[in-house]
């Protein structure tokens, strides 16, 4: 693992940590509190974030098991979109662990 990759996964572990107080605190429903969190996170703001999440996740195609399709006006936006259900599947199961 490098240092990309262990930069990555303790984002997720971080981020799993803040959706469980979320959820134990404030009484929030943890999908709710997961997507709030991954909008506005620099991994999914900026593109060159995008593409590591991508590279590091284990779940790079999740958007397509979901069964979206792909209509977007630019690279960026695929790219976004890819990384955010990407990033959104890791912390599911960060979250189960």
């Amino acid at each position: 693992m490098n240092f990309k990759q262990f930069e990555y996964r303790e984002e997720i572990k971080s981020l799993a940590a803040e959706v469980t107080k979320k959820v134990e605190i404030e009484d929030e429903d943890q999908n709710d509190a997961a997507l709030y969190l991954l909008e506005n996170h620099e991994y999914i703001l900026y593109t060159g974030n995008c593409l590591t999440v991508l590279f590091h996740s284990n779940n790079d195609g999740a958007l397509f098991e979901e069964g979206e399709t792909l209509e977007a006006e630019d690279a960026f936006s695929v790219y976004q979109r890819m990384a955010k259900a990407a990033m959104y599947q890791d912390l599911m199961e960060e979250l189960e662990n």
